[in-house]
C-alpha cells in the first residue's frame, strides 16, 4: 500500500530533444493553413473569371472571322 503513495521520480530531460508540441503551435499552424486555403480559393476564383473572359473573347473573335468570311464570299460572288 505504501508504494501507491510513494513519490514518482521525474524522467531525465534530454537537452537535445526538440521542444514538446503545444496547443498554441497547433493553433498557429491551423491559422496559417486556413489563410493559405482562403488565398488559394481567391486565386482559383480569379483564374476562373479570367478563363471565362478569354472564352468570351475567343467566341467574339470567331464570330468576327465568320462575318468577314461571309462578306468576302458575297463580294467575290457578285461579279468579280
Amino acid at each position: 500500500m505504501r508504494s501507491m503513495y510513494a513519490r514518482k521520480l521525474k524522467r531525465p530531460v534530454d537537452p537535445n530533444a526538440p521542444p514538446r508540441p503545444s496547443l498554441l503551435g497547433h493553433e498557429k499552424t491551423i491559422k496559417e493553413t486556413r489563410f493559405t486555403i482562403d488565398d488559394l480559393q481567391n486565386k482559383v476564383k480569379r483564374l476562373e473569371q479570367h478563363i471565362d473572359r478569354q472564352d468570351e473573347r475567343i467566341r467574339a473573335l470567331g464570330n468576327y472571322v465568320d462575318q468577314l468570311r461571309n462578306f468576302l464570299s458575297r463580294s467575290q460572288g457578285d461579279g468579280k
